[in-house]
C-alpha cells in the first residue's frame, strides 16, 4: 500500500484547494495561491509604462493601507491605463486603489482609501461615503470600455473591513480570544440578515460586542462619517 502511495506521489496530481496547491495522493503541499484571479485579468496583464511619479505616490498609499506587492502592481497598471484616457491622476489612483482591493477581496472602506491619499498631500479629511460614490461613478463610465469594472461590496466584505478597523482596539482591551469570539459571531449573524451590506456589517459587530465596549466600537466604526 506504502508503495502505491509513493509511485502515485512521483506524479503528483495537483489540486487548489483553500488557497493552496495540494497533491491529491499524499496531501502535501507543493505550493501556496497568493493572488486568486490574477490570470484573468485579460487586457490588465499587458506592460505599460508607469510614471515614477505615479508609482511612488501609489506606493506610500499602499503602504499605509498595508497593500500586498501583488496589489501596488494591479494599482499601478490600472492608474497608468485610466491616465492614458484622460483621468486625472487622483481619480485614476483612487479607482485604481479600490480596484485592486476588490479583485483581491483585500477589505478596505472607500473612506479609509481616500483619507489615506489625502494624507499623502498633507489635507486628510473624512468624506461621506455617498459623495465617494459619485465620483468612482462617474470615473466607471471610462474605465467600462477598459474593461476595468469595480463591483460592489457585500456585507462580508463590509464585516471585514470593520473588524480589521476594531481589531487592534478590541485585542488591547480584552483579548486576541475575544476578538476572535466578535468576529465568528458576527460572521454567523450577517448569514440571515438581509439589510444593506454596510448596515448589516455594523449590527452584526454591534450587537455581539460587549457593553463596556460598546461606546469606543461605535467610534470607531462610524467614525468615517463623523469625521469630515
Amino acid at each position: 500500500m506504502g508503495s502505491r502511495q509513493d509511485t502515485a506521489c512521483m506524479q503528483h496530481t495537483i489540486a487548489e484547494i483553500n488557497g493552496e496547491n495540494i497533491c491529491i495522493h499524499c496531501g502535501i503541499v507543493m505550493s501556496r495561491v497568493e493572488v486568486q484571479g490574477v490570470n484573468d485579468w485579460k487586457t490588465h496583464n499587458i506592460k505599460l509604462t508607469v510614471n515614477p511619479k505615479l508609482f511612488n505616490t501609489a506606493l506610500k498609499i499602499t503602504q499605509n493601507l498595508h497593500l500586498p506587492q501583488f496589489a501596488l502592481n494591479t494599482i499601478t497598471q490600472v492608474s497608468t491605463k485610466l491616465i492614458l484616457k484622460k483621468v486625472t491622476k487622483k481619480n485614476a489612483l483612487l479607482y485604481g486603489i479600490v480596484y485592486a482591493c476588490r479583485i483581491h477581496n483585500i477589505p478596505r472602506l472607500l473612506t479609509d482609501i481616500v483619507y489615506e491619499m489625502e494624507k499623502i498631500s498633507g489635507t486628510p479629511k473624512r468624506n461621506s461615503e455617498k459623495t465617494l460614490l459619485k465620483k468612482l461613478n462617474q470615473i466607471s463610465k471610462i474605465a467600462f470600455f477598459e474593461d476595468i469594472v469595480i463591483q460592489p461590496p457585500d456585507k462580508k466584505y463590509y464585516l471585514q473591513a470593520y473588524l480589521a478597523k476594531i481589531q487592534k482596539h478590541v485585542e488591547k482591551e480584552t483579548s486576541a480570544d475575544y476578538f476572535n469570539t466578535i468576529r465568528v459571531r458576527a460572521e454567523k449573524a450577517i448569514q440571515t440578515s438581509n439589510l444593506e451590506p454596510s448596515i448589516c456589517a455594523e449590527k452584526a459587530i454591534i450587537k455581539n460586542i460587549s457593553t463596556v465596549l460598546m461606546s469606543d466600537i461605535r467610534r470607531i466604526i462610524f467614525e468615517r462619517e463623523n469625521e469630515k
